[in-house]
């Protein structure tokens, strides 16, 4: 059977690409209501859990969590819940941003959470299965508002 994108995920990226977006047929779209973190201020798409389908990773202020929902696909016969919620995961100061990327190069994706109201950048290394190890929080001067991943080459001389 063909793998297709979960309805949420492409919900995201339509509210991306705004007026932009044309398509040949019109879309069709579940509204999927989950109770995850309250005042959600980032939010982030990406693998965590290693199972090929787009997961969640939300981050809010009140209390600041960040709480991944995972995906478990859309086929035929599924209940209407494409998500469940992991516990939230404290890291303090008010997430404003999220970034998600292989930070440390295990394969795995890592989170890094902006937390302007605690003047630090939280990490937490990914270890699988969606799940994290324990936050790690590092100080900064200023209040960062947002953050982004991009991973850098080294530059290769001949």
């Amino acid at each position: 059977m063909p793998r297709r994108t979960p309805q949420v995920a492409s919900l995201v990226v339509i509210h991306l690409l705004g007026a932009a977006a044309v398509f040949a047929q019109s879309p069709a779209f579940i509204r999927d209501d989950i109770a995850a973190t309250h005042t959600p201020r980032a939010i982030a798409v990406a693998d965590v859990s290693g199972d090929g389908w787009p997961d969640l990773i939300l981050g809010g202020t009140n209390p600041p969590t960040i709480q991944v929902l995972l995906s478990h696909g859309t086929e035929d016969g599924d209940d209407p819940h494409h998500f469940f919620a992991l516990a939230p995961i404290p890291v303090g100061g008010g997430p404003f941003d999220l970034a998600v990327g292989d930070l440390n190069r295990d394969g795995r994706p890592d989170v890094a959470v902006a937390n302007a109201d605690a003047n630090a950048i939280t990490v937490l290394m990914g270890i699988g299965r969606g799940g994290f190890a324990a936050p790690d929080r590092h100080p900064i001067r200023r209040q960062p508002a947002w953050c982004r991943h991009w991973r850098l080459q080294p530059r290769r001389h001949p």
